[in-house]
């Protein structure tokens, strides 16, 4: 009789009624990756701008912020990070928040993908000196997060002849390959899961 129903549990309920299990239901006959589904729809070019970290992509990409909105906006259409519809409006897909957003807080679904940092105080996970999280995304935030990394880790100053050089206890390139890869290798459409780091004193 037009109307939808849903067996949650052992009971019969109104699909309408539940608009999320409606949209999980829906996406389970979408086969359009989960990076480029969009997480905002329906937003003007001025809400991409408020929400991207456009001048932390061209500076990652080494080029000059263009000083035209349309260029801009093309930029983005060719990385995926946005798309455009036919009424003009714009919608962000979940790569262009994961990758250059100002904040993963600011998009549903995401904001579990924020890379958190553990630093314990001895071996085990009883004591915590210091938990940071970074909610950037991850191209923009990366370097970022390599630094208080490598601020963490054992260290000690050496000279080598009249030039003071700091030693560290793990390569930096070795660090860089492992927060790279935990970023890029998680199971990215999984939700309670994120990509952690933890530190401990050995």
């Amino acid at each position: 009789q037009h109307e939808e129903y849903i067996r949650i549990g052992s009971n019969k309920k109104k699909l309408k009624d539940y608009p999320n299990k409606e949209r999980d239901l829906w996406r389970a006959f979408d086969s359009t990756p989960y990076e480029l589904r969009t997480t905002k729809e329906k937003i003007s070019f001025e809400d991409v701008l408020l929400l991207l970290d456009t001048s932390g992509y061209y500076e990652k990409t080494g080029a000059a912020l263009p000083t035209n909105e349309n260029k801009i906006a093309d930029d983005f259409i060719h990385e995926k990070f946005i798309q455009k519809d036919d009424a003009g409006s714009y919608a962000i897909t979940n790569m262009g928040a994961l990758l250059i957003s100002k904040n993963l807080n600011d998009f549903e679904g995401l904001s579990h993908k924020r890379v958190r940092v553990i630093w314990y105080e001895d071996n085990s996970r009883l004591d915590t000196i210091r938990e940071k999280v970074f909610s950037g995304g991850y191209a923009v935030e990366y370097n970022k997060i390599v630094d208080y990394i490598l601020t963490i880790i054992p260290q000690k100053e050496i000279i080598e002849g009249s030039i003071r050089k700091t030693n560290l206890g793990y390569p930096e390139i070795a660090i860089r390959e492992l927060l790279a890869n935990i970023m890029i290798h998680q199971a990215i459409d999984q939700t309670g899961t994120n990509p952690m780091v933890e530190l401990f004193k050995d």
